[in-house]
């Protein structure tokens, strides 16, 4: 796992789980509320391609091996709330599917090739009924879910550059 991402979903995961005594989630207050926004509002920026699934249904186990397969390829994924993710994606192509953030979503963001998070997600969900991609977006463009599995059956950047070379 890349220590950059592990530690930022770490931190991350601090300010969305502070324990009272007993185990009790405590609210995160608003200061750390905009810092998570500020900071997902910066990687939508950053961010090459952004998928949004629903994870319902899911066991905790799948979600971690998803969470594994994605990370080793240097993909982010992350559970947020939605209210968050709606403030952190003004003034930034995501802008364009805020819509969809209603009921459990994770967010998948990649900062390179968009072929291998589409590869992944996609193959997941074949694995997975429960688990759906709802959107997408790349380069100011929305995508919907059939066009995340047409982006998943292209071969990688690499391959593509080859080719043409």
């Amino acid at each position: 796992m890349p220590s950059s991402i592990a530690n930022r979903q770490h931190e991350l995961l601090r300010f969305c789980q502070k324990k009272w005594k007993g185990g009790v989630t405590q609210p995160v207050n608003l200061e750390e509320k905009k810092r998570i926004t500020k900071d997902l509002n910066e990687r939508f920026t950053k961010a090459a391609v952004v998928f949004v699934t629903d994870y319902k249904g899911l066991e905790v186990a799948a979600i971690n091996d998803l969470r594994r397969k994605l990370t080793e390829e240097e993909v982010e994924y992350q559970v947020a709330k939605n209210s968050l993710l709606i403030r952190a994606a003004e003034g930034t192509d995501v802008d364009l599917i805020k819509d969809i953030f209603k009921g459990p979503n994770a967010i998948a963001l990649s900062y390179g090739d968009p072929v291998l998070p589409a590869k992944i997600l996609a193959d997941f969900a074949k694995d997975h009924i429960v688990f759906e991609i709802k959107a997408g977006v790349m380069d100011g463009a929305v995508l919907d879910s059939n066009q995340i599995k047409a982006l998943a059956d292209l071969p990688p950047r690499e391959k593509l550059e080859e080719l043409r070379a």
